[in-house]
């Protein structure tokens, strides 16, 4: 019923998303969490939300280029 599930991106600048997102779209931020994979391996997600769900977008710096990490229907 609200369209797209989530997407992930990685970005190079988490400020500069961060700024992008929630000022000039409006996004509001749902949560931050500090996640460790393993082997010494820590992010930081940002989820961000435009709709009645938790969120709909949530973006790291991982490893990597910058990318569309996954998306959910």
């Amino acid at each position: 019923d609200q369209g797209l599930g989530h997407y992930v991106l990685s970005v190079a600048d988490v400020d500069a998303a961060l700024a992008f997102y929630t000022k000039a779209l409006g996004f509001q931020l749902a949560d931050v969490i500090d996640w460790t994979i393993g082997d010494g391996l820590s992010v930081t997600l940002y989820f961000l939300y435009c709709n009645g769900r938790h969120h709909s977008f949530a973006f790291a710096k991982l490893p990597g280029s910058k990318r569309l990490h996954h998306f959910m229907l």
